[in-house]
C-alpha cells in the first residue's frame, strides 16, 4: 500500500507509477471525487476506484483512463436499473414494475438475464442497459463529501474484453458545474472577481464534448469568442453565480481558461480552426 502523503509526490506521479496489484488510500475530504476522476482519466490509469461510505461500497473500474464498468452499492443497484430501462424507453414502467414485483428477491443482475431469456429485452441492448446504469450511478457519486477511497492498479487487457469504454469527461463536467462543493465555487468566484475572463482555445458549441446543457452554450460562447470582464460578483449571461463558478472550474481545471487583471489587446479571434496547433488544444484533443 502507497501512502498519498508519502515525500509529497504529486498524486498523477502516484498513478502513473503504481505497480500493478499495489493501492493507494485517500479521503474524498481531501481530494474531491471529480479530481480523482479527472486525474485517473488523464493518467490513463487502470485499476478500480473503491469507495467506502456509511458502510456502504461503491466501484468504479478503468481501463486506460475510460470507464469500463461501474458497481453501485448494493442497495442503489435495481432503483438504477429501474431507471435506465425506463430512462432508455426499452420498455414501459408497468412491464418494469410487474417484473420487479414478481420476485423482489431478485438481484439487479438476474432481473436483467430474465428479461433476455424472456425475450423482453433484446441481448444486443443489454451494454447499453449497462451503460446507461453506470452513467446514472457515476453522477450519484458526486454528492459524495466524505469516503474513504481506495485507488487499486491493476492489469490491463486489450479493448475487446469491453463490451463499452465510457469517456468520464462528460460525468466530470456535470459535476464541476452541478455537485462542485460551496466552499470551492465561492472560493472560484473570489478569485475571478475583477478579473477578464476568456478561453484561450474556442469550445465547440457544435460537437460540444463535454455534454454542457443548452441554457449553458451562450455564456460558453461569450467566454470563448469576446471574453468577459468580471465585477465584484462574476456571473456569465444567463447563469447564475453557481452556475457561472461550476463552469469556471470546469474549464480551469481544463487548462483552456485565463483569466487576467486587463482585458487583452485587440488581435485575431482565437477560433477552433486557428486553434489546432496551439498546445492547449493539443491537450483538448487528447482528453476530450
Amino acid at each position: 500500500m502507497f501512502e498519498t502523503r508519502m515525500v509529497g509526490v504529486p498524486f498523477d506521479e502516484i498513478l502513473r507509477t503504481l505497480p500493478v496489484g499495489s493501492d493507494v488510500q485517500i479521503e474524498l475530504s481531501d481530494f474531491p471525487f471529480d479530481e480523482l476522476l479527472m486525474t485517473a482519466h488523464e493518467t490513463r490509469f487502470t485499476g478500480r476506484l473503491i469507495l467506502q461510505s456509511g458502510g456502504e461500497t461503491d466501484e468504479v473500474l478503468l481501463h486506460r483512463g475510460k470507464i469500463s464498468r461501474v458497481i453501485p452499492r448494493t442497495g442503489e443497484r435495481k432503483k438504477i436499473l429501474r431507471q435506465s430501462l425506463i430512462g432508455l424507453s426499452l420498455m414501459t414502467e408497468e412491464v418494469v414494475e410487474a417484473q420487479f414485483d414478481a420476485d423482489p428477491r431478485l438481484s439487479a443482475n438476474d432481473i436483467l438475464d430474465c428479461f433476455v431469456l424472456r425475450n423482453i429485452l433484446p441481448a444486443d441492448d443489454v451494454p447499453s442497459v449497462e451503460y446507461e446504469m453506470a452513467r446514472r450511478h457515476l453522477l450519484s457519486l458526486f454528492s459524495l463529501i466524505q469516503a474513504h477511497v481506495t485507488v487499486l492498479s491493476e492489469r490491463e487487457y486489450n479493448n475487446s474484453q469491453y463490451s463499452w469504454l465510457m469517456n468520464p469527461l462528460p460525468t466530470i463536467a456535470y459535476g464541476l458545474v452541478a455537485c462542485a462543493a460551496p466552499a470551492r465555487r465561492q472560493a472560484m468566484l473570489a478569485f475571478a472577481g475583477h478579473q477578464f475572463a476568456r478561453l484561450n482555445v474556442a469550445y465547440d458549441l457544435t460537437r460540444n464534448r463535454l455534454g454542457l446543457p443548452k441554457e449553458f452554450m451562450a455564456a460558453v460562447e461569450r467566454l470563448s469568442n469576446k471574453g468577459i470582464f468580471f465585477g465584484n460578483q462574476p456571473c456569465l449571461p444567463g447563469l447564475t453565480p453557481d452556475d457561472t463558478a461550476g463552469v469556471l472550474l470546469l474549464f480551469r481545471r481544463l487548462g483552456l481558461l485565463t483569466l487576467g487583471s486587463q482585458k487583452p489587446e485587440a488581435g485575431e479571434p482565437i477560433t477552433a480552426q486557428n486553434a489546432m496547433n496551439d498546445e492547449t488544444d493539443r491537450v483538448e484533443r487528447e482528453f476530450i
